[in-house]
């Protein structure tokens, strides 16, 4: 009889023992990774502070000053690396990703009209880019303003039909149909 309930108190015991083993394991781990966090923040601060010098001394490459930006939206800087993102995109007009992502930037910033403005100078190089016109529908339905949304792609739809289906047909049929899901819509078929 003695047995057992020694044997239960080692069990116990032992339960405790691996149970406090886990635990502190688990605190220790949770301290490095706030001191490693701690360390990278510091680390792609310090990135940051050495690109901006190079960027004021005129000597900072285009892959610089793109790292730059990234690091500023790490660092969530976004007026800055906004800043930085529109004179990128002002001396690289031929790259739409970075209209594109300064339209994104400046939606999440809750500055709708730059954003709107950026997608229509994109939509207005190219009426079919798919990117472009995904963020503007987002832009469009999170201003209650879906059925312009609508009234811009069917177009695109039915004229990417004629005289033969183009391949931007079967995306932005895709895209016009969550877009009519997001509304409440059925979806309707696509236009002809």
């Amino acid at each position: 009889a003695s047995s057992k309930p020694r044997g239960l108190v080692l069990g116990r015991g032992a339960f405790v023992l691996v149970g406090g083993s886990m635990a502190g394991g688990w605190w220790l781990g949770q301290r490095s990774r706030g001191v490693e966090s701690d360390r990278s923040q510091a680390a792609v601060e310090r990135q940051a502070d050495q690109l901006r010098q190079k960027l004021l001394d005129g000597g900072a490459s285009e892959a610089e000053k793109q790292r730059l930006v990234q690091l500023l939206l790490v660092l969530n800087q976004s007026e800055e690396a906004t800043a930085l993102l529109e004179q990128l995109a002002d001396q690289q007009p031929r790259r739409w990703q970075l209209r594109l992502l300064l339209a994104e930037l400046h939606r999440q910033n809750n500055n709708r009209a730059a954003a709107e403005r950026e997608l229509r100078h994109l939509l207005n190089l190219s009426p079919n880019r798919i990117d472009a016109l995904q963020l503007m529908a987002l832009l469009q339905l999170e201003q209650r303003r879906g059925g312009q949304a609508q009234a811009q792609l069917k177009p695109l739809i039915v004229n990417g039909r004629k005289p033969a289906a183009q391949p931007q047909v079967l995306p932005l049929s895709l895209l016009l149909g969550d877009l009519q899901q997001r509304m409440g819509q059925h979806a309707a078929p696509a236009p002809t």
